[in-house]
């Protein structure tokens, strides 16, 4: 199943082959299924033989890769979240080229994504329980304290991007529209992150 939603994770074509990649190696990770896609990237589960573990493996779009401000800033992407270190944060393990292609390895994560979450509640004519919602949110707020204190801004926190690793434990994941502290990044300047949460100011 993939996981789309409007801004990150929608895309009327796969940028990178999609299929393509499915029982191929890039560096030390075999491509194993698709996860989802956006319009910068796409992310597959790979298995990484030398560990015996799992790992999800976000791939650049050429097209995006052959420009200079969008590779830096996948690298940047892959840089700052690798320097994070918080049980609510998912963990860059690597980042690399292969076959032409720019990819980040990250930490997988199994379970479904927030959003997931409250519309399967929603369909069984419930709501989330109050010790959840608390529970979530208390991680949430955590995960970002820890990023802004590194000075790293998320800019697109939303329930597609928060990932369930239990009943009630979270992983921010998807860095991708983020911004450094100070850092001199054009893309400040533009709608970065998707409109339905982004502050008024920001709209």
């Amino acid at each position: 199943k993939q996981r789309t939603e409007q801004g990150t994770f929608q895309s009327t074509a796969a940028p990178t082959g999609g299929s393509d990649l499915i029982g191929r190696t890039l560096g030390n990770y075999r491509i194993v299924s698709p996860i989802g896609q956006g319009g910068m990237a796409e992310v597959f589960k790979g298995y990484q033989p030398t560990l015996d573990r799992y790992v999800a493996v976000k791939v650049l779009s050429p097209r995006f890769a052959a420009d200079p401000e969008f590779f830096e800033r996948f690298q940047r992407e892959a840089a700052a979240v690798a320097r994070l270190h918080h049980p609510n944060i998912v963990q860059v393990f690597d980042f690399g080229n292969a076959e032409s292609l720019t990819y980040m390895v990250m930490e997988y994560i199994p379970g479904p994504t927030l959003k997931e979450r409250i519309r399967t509640v929603r369909g069984l004519g419930q709501q989330m329980s109050h010790r959840e919602v608390v529970a979530v949110t208390q991680q949430i707020a955590s995960a970002l304290d820890h990023a802004h204190a590194n000075g790293l801004v998320h800019r697109d926190v939303k329930p597609a991007n928060i990932l369930l690793a239990g009943e009630s434990d979270i992983k921010i994941s998807d860095f991708g529209a983020a911004i450094t502290n100070g850092h001199n990044d054009r893309t400040q300047i533009s709608g970065i992150g998707s409109p339905a949460y982004m502050s008024p100011e920001q709209v």
